[in-house]
């Protein structure tokens, strides 16, 4: 969290047009939250911790180009997590061709 606190505070200079609510404790109860809905429905590694932080400095540092590049960080995170979700079901294609993948990129070479 204090990544994530330290991360919004640099890109918030760079864009006075919106105001970046960040609070600690709203965050931990929506982790939590997450955490047991995950742990009954769906338990996935990659989401143990509460923040990505790969993904934190890249929406970040694409917010503070502009509202051309970025409407709102709300609106880049969530497309983000989008994405990632759809990787998700795309996995099961994915393993269906990973035995032909060595004779694909030997070939591709």
């Amino acid at each position: 969290m204090i990544q994530a606190q330290a991360l919004l505070e640099d890109a918030a200079p760079s864009r006075p047009d919106e105001i970046i609510d960040y609070n600690p404790n709203r965050s931990h109860m929506i982790f939590g939250l997450r955490n047991i809905i995950m742990s009954i429905i769906g338990p996935d590694l990659t989401m143990c911790g509460p923040l990505w932080a790969a993904m934190q400095v890249v929406v970040c540092d694409r917010y503070k180009h502009g509202r051309k590049s970025m409407d709102s960080i709300n609106g880049g995170t969530g497309s983000f997590r989008f994405g990632t979700l759809t990787g998700y079901f795309l996995l099961p294609i994915v393993t269906l061709v990973t035995p032909i993948l060595g004779i694909a990129l030997v070939s591709t070479m």
